[in-house]
């Protein structure tokens, strides 16, 4: 009786390159964006390396209460992909996105996903949650 083979290691964009030349979908991933209570209108910007969509979105209030006006929202570069997702919330509340832009929603390889808070009064301090899907 021979040995067994151990286990061989396999990078997860090896699975998602295999997926998506198949032609059989792709794995979803998440980018996560911590937003500082900054106290000005911010843009977070993160280049995707891959053409992606945008298909789900939430933020998780952290840090104290926001009050009038607190918003995150979802653009590709200036283009804007999701309504005003109101943060204006007490801590730890999960507020999901209410509107994806399909018109908007594909990023291009090296293009850029951008997070944009438009600051009111109280606390800005949130986490962002992208989900997004690579496509070909």
């Amino acid at each position: 009786m021979g040995v067994a083979p151990g286990p061989k290691q396999v990078e997860v964009t090896d699975i998602q390159n295999a997926i998506v030349a198949d032609g059989n979908g792709a794995l979803p991933y998440l980018v996560e964006v911590t937003v500082a209570d900054e106290g000005s209108n911010t843009d977070h910007d993160i280049t995707l390396t891959r053409k992606s969509r945008i298909i789900e979105a939430w933020c998780i209030k952290t840090g104290g209460d926001g009050t009038s006006t607190n918003a995150i929202t979802l653009k590709e570069t200036a283009n804007v992909i999701s309504n005003a997702i109101d943060i204006s919330v007490v801590d730890k509340t999960v507020v999901r996105v209410g509107t994806i832009d399909d018109a908007e929603n594909e990023i291009p390889a090296g293009g850029t996903l951008r997070v944009t808070l438009t600051t009111g009064t109280g606390d800005d301090s949130c986490k962002v949650y992208i989900l997004l899907l690579p496509i070909s």
